[in-house]
C-alpha cells in the first residue's frame, strides 16, 4: 500500500521528525471543548470491548464508556479506528485525542504517555484445539516445540518474548504476531500455530460456545484496562472524574451488562500476578551462545547537495494488509523521515502519483 498512495502524506508532514513538546499538548481540555469534539482512537477486533457490530458500526465496553464520558462532557466523540501499532503515535502527534480498546496500562507505555485510572482487569489464557493432546500440568518445557500465538504490540506479545523466549523456553521462529484475535484463531484453524494467547473475555464470549477450542494453561498473567492520554493531558483528571462518577452512580455497569455478564467494579491498578506456575528449570540441554557477525552492507555514498530524499518509518493508521469493509471511510497515514539534505518547507507538497 505505502508504495502507490502518497495524496495523504500531508497529514503527517508538519510532525514528521519529532514529537510536539509536552507543554503544547498539556491543554487538551481546551481544545476539545472549543471544538466541541473528543477523538476516540481505538484497535478494533476486541471483542467485547471493541469491535465491529453487525451493521458495521464501531462499538464494544470502551466505545460505549468514552460516549458517556463525552455525552457528560458536552463533547461529540467520533471513534477512530487505528492500526495498534500506530495507535500511541497517532496520539502523541495529535490525531485523535484519547486512546483505548482493552488497552493495557504497562510501565512500557507509561514511558510515553499517561493512563488514567485502571477500569477493568483481565486475565490470559492459552487457547487451543480441543484435539491438541498437552499436558495437564503447566510446565515451561511443555511449550517447546509448539507454535505460539499472540496480537502484535499487546502486552501478550511481550509477555512471550519475555518469558518465553528469552530464557529458551520457546524459539522465536515459533513465535507468531497477528492483527486480532480473530486472525489469531484462523491461524490455530490452519494448524499455523499450536496455542494462542488471548484475554479471557474474548474467548468465553466467541470462541467456548463454538466446542472447537479449550482453555490449555492459566493464571499466569494480568491485564489492567485504562485509557490513554498524551503526557501531562488536561484531559487525563476530567476523564479520571468521569470514571469515577460512573462507576459510583452504576452506569458503568449497565454499560457493562449490554456486553458480557460480569461484575464492573471500581478496579485499582495492579502489579502483574505473580506466577502461579512451578518455578521454571533450566532447559534439558544448555543453550549454544550463538556467535553473530552483523553483514557487510555497501556504504552509500553521501548525496548531491540539494537532494531530496525521504524514508518510509512506520504505518501510523492502518497497517498493511488491513481490510476495509466496502463505502467505509477511512484515513490512512504514514509516518516519513526527511532522509535528504534539503530543508522541508511549507512550499513542499505530497501529491497522488499512480
Amino acid at each position: 500500500m505505502k508504495k502507490i498512495f502518497f495524496v495523504l502524506f500531508f497529514l503527517i508532514f508538519a510532525v514528521c521528525l519529532t514529537l510536539p513538546p509536552t507543554d503544547a499538548l498539556a491543554d487538551d481540555l481546551t481544545e476539545v471543548r472549543q471544538s466541541g469534539e473528543l477523538r476516540f482512537g481505538v484497535s478494533p477486533d476486541y471483542i467485547p470491548f471493541v469491535f465491529y457490530d453487525r451493521n458495521g458500526q464501531l462499538t464494544g465496553i470502551d466505545v460505549a464508556l468514552m460516549e458517556e464520558i463525552g455525552r457528560r462532557m458536552q463533547l461529540k466523540v467520533t471513534t477512530v479506528n487505528i492500526a495498534f501499532d500506530g495507535i500511541t503515535d497517532s496520539l502523541n502527534y495529535g490525531q485523535i485525542d484519547v486512546i483505548g480498546g482493552a488497552l493495557s496500562k504497562t510501565d512500557e507505555r507509561s514511558e510515553i504517555i499517561d493512563f488514567t485510572s485502571v477500569y477493568y482487569t483481565g486475565d490470559a489464557k492459552f487457547i487451543g484445539l480441543s484435539t491438541l493432546n498437552l499436558p495437564q500440568t503447566f510446565s515451561y518445557g511443555s511449550l517447546q516445540g509448539l507454535k505460539i500465538g499472540a496480537e502484535k504490540g499487546t502486552s501478550f506479545d511481550q509477555w512471550i518474548k519475555t518469558n518465553l523466549v528469552s530464557p529458551g523456553y520457546v524459539e522465536m521462529k515459533n513465535v507468531f504476531v497477528f492483527s486480532s484475535a480473530a486472525e489469531e484463531i484462523k491461524a490455530l484453524d490452519r494448524g499455523t500455530v499450536d496455542l494462542v494467547l488471548i484475554d479471557q473475555d474474548i474467548y468465553e464470549e466467541l470462541y467456548r460456545p463454538t466446542g472447537k477450542y479449550k482453555i490449555f494453561y492459566e493464571g499466569f498473567t494480568k491485564e489492567n484496562y485504562a485509557f490513554g492520554t498524551r503526557k501531562n493531558s488536561s484531559l487525563t483528571g476530567v476523564i479520571n472524574g468521569h470514571l469515577k462518577d460512573m462507576l459510583k452512580d452504576g452506569t458503568a455497569q449497565q454499560i457493562a451488562n449490554r456486553f458480557f455478564r460480569m461484575d464492573f467494579t471500581e478496579a485499582e491498578p495492579t502489579a502483574a500476578r505473580s506466577s502461579q506456575l512451578p518455578t521454571p528449570t533450566a532447559p534439558a540441554v544448555p543453550a549454544v551462545p550463538v556467535q553473530y557477525t552483523a553483514p557487510a552492507y555497501p556504504t552509500q555514498a553521501p548525496l548531491p547537495t540539494g537532494t531530496d530524499y525521504m524514508t518510509f518509518v512506520s504505518d501510523v493508521t492502518i497497517t498493511d494488509g488491513h481490510q476495509v469493509r466496502p463505502n467505509e471511510k477511512f484515513r490512512k497515514t504514514w509516518l516519513v523521515k526527511n532522509t535528504g539534505n534539503t530543508t522541508w518547507t511549507p512550499a513542499y507538497t505530497f501529491m497522488y502519483v499512480s
